[in-house]
């Protein structure tokens, strides 16, 4: 079952993204590089990635959602759940070659469950 709930948003500046979001969630990023930082949270139960994307019209500033699971085998089956539901899932591998699975709602919104 999910670990925590992702959500991924797009900024324009990861400076001051990170400056607001250090003082918000009173914590540092586990992760952090030139475009992206992630905090990974137990209380609120969070993974929030921020992505430097710079803003088209008509695209918000949610990236996507998901999930983040325990371990690989967690991923397949939810996989395998959403093929049964013929809900058209794709999986494939992150850039850090860890597996995932990807799902669209009817809208074009990406739910992503992965393990980290």
């Amino acid at each position: 079952m999910a670990k925590r709930i992702h959500i991924s948003i797009n900024v324009t500046n990861l400076h001051n993204a990170l400056a607001f979001y250090r003082l918000f969630l009173d914590a540092e990023p586990t992760k952090e590089t030139e475009d992206f930082a992630k905090f990974e949270l137990d209380v609120p139960n969070l993974n929030l990635a921020l992505n430097v994307i710079p803003f088209e019209k008509g695209k918000g500033t949610l990236n996507h959602a998901g999930f983040q699971v325990n371990n690989a085998e967690e991923v397949q089956a939810f996989g395998e759940r959403l093929e049964r539901a013929q809900l058209s899932p794709v999986f494939g591998k992150s850039v850090a070659e860890k597996h995932k699975v990807w799902a669209y709602d009817p809208d074009g919104n990406e739910w992503e469950v992965f393990f980290e």
